[in-house]
């Protein structure tokens, strides 16, 4: 497992029970494991953002470089790995608030086989806020909290490149972290932009039935956690407590 750093990254034997040093960290923007590499892509800070790509592998404890993307700069990509392709969203704005070109591309798929991009359909209703969080749930990506509301919901299938709507949130959402269960989005932490509170609740999304339920408040303050689907329960850690959470069968 890795863990990316403002200027390094470390990797983590749960076997040994060691940490090593990595030679350099990829991009930070967004990490995804693809099952052979990690592949990181865009990042930024203050007023700069980037649109490079790298990918690590550990076994050979090897860097390569990404080919350029057509995708315009990001410091917080949204996406998520199919299995097979990396799918990336930009909002398309720059950090001081200014869009990037019309000719940069919105949304792409990057393919480690073959090396090489794709354009993909831009997010519909998009926009300065852009989105919330999106999972992979094995045939669509799905992307909540979309647009001025915050409560847009999108769902898009890489096959037939297009874009389908779903029911809303059930409040508005942004900053949040999100998980699939095989079953179940669930959707937690983040911020009602309205009222810039910091929220301990979350949601459920049941794709099957295309309906959201709320979920229990977690017990521990929800600044700067992170979580992790195990398969059975979310595990959500802060900087002083843990806390899990198993939906309902």
């Amino acid at each position: 497992m890795d863990r990316q750093g403002a200027f390094q990254s470390l990797a983590y034997n749960p076997l040994r029970n060691v940490w090593r040093e990595l030679p350099r960290s990829v991009p930070g923007g967004i990490v995804v494991w693809t099952g052979r590499e990690a592949i990181g892509w865009g990042g930024g800070c203050c007023g700069d953002a980037q649109a490079n790509g790298t990918a690590y592998n550990p076994s050979s404890n090897t860097y390569r470089g990404l080919p350029h993307s057509p995708l315009a700069p990001s410091q917080s990509p949204l996406g998520a790995w199919t299995g097979k392709e990396l799918l990336l969203l930009v909002s398309g704005y720059a950090p001081d608030g200014k869009p990037y070109p019309a000719t940069l591309a919105r949304a792409a798929a990057y393919n480690p086989a073959t090396n090489t991009w794709r354009r993909l359909a831009p997010l519909p209703d998009a926009g300065l806020r852009f989105a919330s969080a999106a999972v992979w749930n094995g045939r669509e990506l799905i992307v909540a909290g979309v647009g001025e509301s915050a409560r847009s919901v999108f769902a898009f299938d890489p096959a037939a490149n297009r874009w389908h709507r779903r029911a809303s949130l059930p409040a508005p959402r942004v900053g949040s972290q999100a998980v699939w269960t095989g079953r179940l989005l669930l959707l937690f932490a983040g911020q009602n932009p309205t009222a810039t509170q910091t929220l301990r609740s979350g949601f459920a999304y049941d794709p099957r039935t295309n309906r959201w339920s709320t979920i229990a408040a977690a017990p521990l303050g929800v600044a700067g956690v992170s979580s992790v689907w195990t398969g059975h329960s979310l595990i959500v850690a802060g900087s002083r407590k843990s806390a899990a959470f198993t939906p309902a069968k």
